[in-house]
């Protein structure tokens, strides 16, 4: 369903990678490696579970991420989750 949510939305314009077993962010990244592998320049991971990102965020993580020179940078990690409650 969110899959065809997003092919909907934004159609050819984006290349799609499917994790067929959730086994976390790490593996979800290696699931899409052959479309990014032979790319150049920075590639941003983002977990679906990260409210609130805004362009100015992004801009920022970037912004920090070229000037330290980082192989990576977690710099969100520390964002606050969205936790799902069962209403009953």
């Amino acid at each position: 369903m969110v899959q065809k949510w997003y092919k909907n939305h934004l159609g050819d314009r984006v290349s799609y990678a499917v994790q067929a077993e959730q086994l976390g962010t790490g593996h979800a990244v290696l699931q899409a490696e052959s479309l990014y592998k032979e790319k150049e320049g920075t590639t941003i991971v983002i977990c679906g579970d990260t409210p609130l990102l805004t362009s100015e965020t992004l801009s920022a993580l970037m912004e920090e991420h070229e000037r330290t020179g980082a192989k990576s940078n977690d710099s969100y990690s520390d964002c606050p989750k969205i936790q799902l409650d069962t209403a009953v």
